[in-house]
């Protein structure tokens, strides 16, 4: 089986990408690690917290599988993955992407801060240069 986590669901606010690294290690990554079966809290975008209830990776009877982490902060260089892709998109791809989406006009105000907080993420933890595959989208 594969389970597919988005960090959006990790991120404590529109100022959390840094906090939301050491959740994932804390609540998904380091449980793992032990045998232990991950659970989260996922964040509630509407109302500015995290949910009450946690959310756990699913049992399943042929085994833990495989998970898949999505999203900026998933690649911090303190983890040992398995598998760390880079997906390289060109500023208008993603800016384009970014204005499609369903909550981009809750997004809008946020870009200039969320953008700042990766580009301090990329600077200190290295992602695209540590990864294992790296997808270029022209």
């Amino acid at each position: 089986p594969v389970h597919l986590l988005s960090m959006e669901d990790l991120y404590p606010g529109w100022e959390g990408l840094a906090a939301s690294a050491g959740l994932l290690h804390d609540w998904v990554l380091a449980p793992l690690a032990r045998g232990q079966r991950p659970a989260w809290r996922r964040y509630d975008w509407e109302r500015d917290r995290f949910a009450p209830t946690w959310t756990h990776l699913p049992m399943d009877p042929r085994g833990p599988g495989v998970l898949l982490v999505e999203g900026c902060g998933s690649g911090a260089a303190s983890f040992l993955l398995d598998l760390l892709v880079w997906v390289h998109a060109p500023e208008p791809v993603r800016t384009r992407r970014l204005d499609l989406r369903e909550d981009s006009e809750l997004y809008a105000p946020h870009r200039r801060s969320w953008a700042r907080q990766e580009a301090e993420f990329y600077a200190t933890h290295h992602p695209q240069e540590r990864a294992d595959l790296l997808i270029v989208n022209p």
